[in-house]
């Protein structure tokens, strides 16, 4: 799964994912160049929260990745708050 957020330059951006179910995935932040700007694993019952802000202007990519076989009955909930600098 890829989630694709138009950013501008400054941007503060917090994603929050939560895992439920079987399974462990991968989630990757990359910015328009594709650097990796935040990595994690997140499993059953587990909140992580990444907080950023854009240094380029562009698409960030989200991107999450099964680490294990489970990966078909584990679900995942993303949600993306944007603050914009004044």
């Amino acid at each position: 799964l890829v989630y694709s957020l138009a950013v501008i330059a400054g941007q503060a951006m917090f994603f929050d994912f939560e895992g439920s179910g079987l399974g462990q995935f991968r989630v990757r932040v990359e910015d328009p160049d594709g650097t990796i700007l935040q990595e994690d694993t997140v499993s059953d019952g587990e909140i992580k929260r990444f907080d950023l802000v854009a240094e380029k202007s562009g698409r960030n990519l989200v991107r999450l990745h099964p680490l294990t076989v489970e990966d078909i009955s584990y679900d995942l909930r993303a949600s993306v708050n944007l603050i914009f600098d004044e």
